[in-house]
């Protein structure tokens, strides 16, 4: 299980380095203090301008954190409840024939 929860946080936190510089920006978006707000690329080349390109990961350190605490967890939550669903004859086992629900046929 512990392979499970590294790997789903690593994956969580890889999309957060790629994804966040958009969040970034699509938040300054809705802040800016006009009618119609810039452009995503206008508004990004603004940033990087005023403030540096570390301006497009400000608040990168909360994103990966909640991406390995929940990412990994929800991985890792589903492969425990599914594992306790197995043992108690609830699931059958997903590699193996019949589907994923235990059915009772007479």
């Amino acid at each position: 299980m512990a392979q499970e929860f590294l790997a789903s946080a690593l994956a969580a936190c890889s999309a957060n380095l790629v994804t966040h510089p958009l969040e970034t920006i699509r938040i300054r978006q809705v802040l800016h203090p006009g009618v119609r707000p810039p452009s995503t690329a206008t508004m990004g080349w603004i940033m990087i301008r005023e403030e540096g390109a570390s301006s497009l990961y400000k608040g990168l350190h909360a994103a990966l954190m909640r991406g390995a605490i929940c990412g990994g967890g929800r991985i890792a939550g589903y492969t425990l409840l599914k594992d306790m669903g197995v043992a108690q004859g609830w699931l059958t086992n997903m590699s193996g024939e019949g589907g994923g629900v235990a059915s009772s046929t007479s």
